[in-house]
């Protein structure tokens, strides 16, 4: 077995030798894991799914260092992803409590430039939002981008990592378009009135490949997955899984 992809196997979720040639990614040391496990997708009641996002925090380390917070404080838990424009971008990060990101909106994060590794919005990269032209202004509020989005360069929105496993699931998300004002006053208490809304059941950090593939499993979606890097985009047979696949490497 290539030793390469051993390495790259253990510290993040790897790519076939292939898919790795071509996407300019390779996994460092200082990434890591972390799994968000969905419901409603495509606004049917309990359909479960998931996606693998890989945080970089050399990308961003204030906003890295933010969504650990939190993940650690259980914030996500039963969030909704209240706006999807266009099936370009997908927002999430205003809480299920609205007290709660009242708590952190007092704490505004300092802007962060691109980083030459990630040079423009690629298809599966997450990031925080910034709002346009307001220095300092990003706090809880994320979104997944779907297509290639120079804009959100523009405006300042720096990634902090990119889906690797489940980009397929995410693209499930159910288009809405809540007034974020309601959201920031009443939060969850105003989003029932959506029907069947994408909500977040949980988001969990996870220590090795194996803990994403049976996460992965858990929620249904280990057979077929996304290969995303920030310059490729394929849907291919998931390798961890995949015993043809194996025997190649």
């Amino acid at each position: 077995m290539n030793g390469r992809f051993m390495i790259s196997l253990f510290v993040g979720l790897g790519c076939l030798p292939s898919c790795r040639a071509h996407s300019g990614y390779q996994p460092t040391k200082d990434s890591f894991l972390v799994f968000f496990e969905l419901s409603n997708l495509n606004g049917v009641e309990n359909r479960t799914g998931g996606f693998v996002l890989e945080v970089h925090p050399s990308w961003a380390p204030v906003a890295v260092n933010r969504f650990q917070e939190l993940v650690r404080t259980n914030y996500f838990k039963d969030m909704r992803f209240y706006t999807t424009k266009n099936t370009i971008i997908s927002h999430f990060g205003l809480a299920a409590d609205a007290d709660k990101t009242a708590a952190w909106t007092t704490k505004p994060l300092k802007d962060e430039p691109l980083t030459a590794k990630i040079q423009a919005h690629k298809r599966g990269l997450v990031s925080f939002w910034k709002e346009p032209g307001v220095t300092n202004s990003r706090s809880t509020k994320m979104f997944v981008n779907f297509v290639e989005n120079t804009d959100m360069d523009k405006q300042g929105c720096t990634p902090i990592g990119y889906i690797v496993r489940g980009l397929d699931r995410a693209g499930e998300i159910k288009k809405h378009g809540a007034d974020e004002q309601q959201i920031l006053q009443k939060g969850n208490a105003y989003l029932s009135t959506w029907p069947l809304m994408t909500y977040i059941t949980n988001v969990t950090f996870l220590a090795s490949p194996d803990e994403a593939r049976e996460a992965m499993k858990r929620v249904g979606t280990a057979h077929y997955s996304v290969k995303q890097g920030p310059y490729v985009h394929a849907r291919v047979p998931d390798p961890l899984l995949s015993a043809p696949l194996q025997a190649e490497l």
